[in-house]
């Protein structure tokens, strides 16, 4: 089943006058690219005493090295809630806000957010977790279905979306 199709049978599963907001789903490999680099820039400029190693650890908080990152497989999403009209509700932090910037809110269950984004949280986590997506514990807002991380979590024996060097090498992916 389609990552869109789980979507559509999670959104069913939201209290009347929700929806889901997606702010990102596929990403191309060269933009994943593009946006690992310049966070390998920023940690550069940050730790310029910091070694190859070290400094991709740091961009890695940010962003995911594009060899091993979800998005690029298809499987994963980045998404939010909003109401009927279309205003997006508290879910503690905002989208992609950095977690060492916001005293780790942005984690799934953090407990320094208010009830209410508390709440919305748990809604956004029974739609999504009744049809088979995990969360990324660190980023509230991303959710993960058949890429690698969702296969650790669920145990399952392998991805369904083979990792972006995977599909480059079976000829799934072609550069753009």
């Amino acid at each position: 089943m389609s990552i869109a199709k789980k979507l559509s049978i999670a959104k069913a599963l939201l209290p009347k006058g929700l929806r889901f907001l997606v702010k990102e789903g596929y990403r191309p490999l060269h933009i994943q690219q593009r946006a690992f680099d310049r966070a390998l820039q920023r940690a550069k400029l940050q730790f310029p005493n910091k070694n190859s190693a070290d400094l991709i650890a740091e961009a890695s908080k940010y962003v995911a090295p594009p060899n091993i990152a979800p998005h690029p497989t298809g499987g994963a999403s980045d998404l939010t809630l909003v109401d009927v009209n279309d205003s997006e509700l508290d879910l503690g932090t905002p989208y992609d806000a950095i977690p060492q910037e916001t005293d780790n809110a942005t984690f799934f269950d953090a407990a320094n957010i208010s009830e209410e984004a508390r709440k919305n949280r748990q809604i956004l986590a029974h739609a999504l977790q009744s049809v088979g997506f995990v969360n990324d514990f660190t980023e509230w807002w991303h959710w993960s279905y058949g890429d690698r991380y969702w296969a650790v979590m669920t145990q399952a024996t392998q991805a369904l979306y083979p990792a972006v060097f995977e599909q480059e090498r079976i000829g799934l992916y072609k550069h753009s």
